[in-house]
């Protein structure tokens, strides 16, 4: 028998409490530290939401949110830092503006 199916069973009657930081949790604090709060905070809904699901999406399996903030990352590591919105909004905002100039 697996030992996560044994873990929550043990959970369920109050016989064990895992108290452990989520690995996931800590492995975002220390490759999204260097962004702006408010960015930092929508990637945290955008995580929160592909883990947990709506009543619209199902929760994504932790491998698949794993891949995709290892995808996210390299792009967040280049211009994270750089960029001078506050929030993603604000980027969707100007991409909007800038296909509209150029496509006119």
């Amino acid at each position: 028998m697996p030992a996560n199916h044994v873990l929550e069973v043990f959970e369920g009657l109050e016989i064990f409490l895992d108290d452990r930081a989520d690995s996931l949790d800590r492995w975002c604090q220390k490759h999204f530290a260097f962004l702006a709060p408010s960015i930092r905070a929508e990637l945290d809904t955008w995580i929160g939401l592909l883990r947990q699901g709506t009543s619209r999406r199902r929760p994504r399996a932790r491998s698949t949110v794993v891949t995709l903030l290892r995808l996210v990352l390299p792009f967040l590591t280049e211009y994270g830092g750089k960029w001078p919105w506050q929030d993603f909004r604000e980027v969707g905002v100007c991409s909007r503006a800038l296909v509209t100039l150029r496509h006119g």
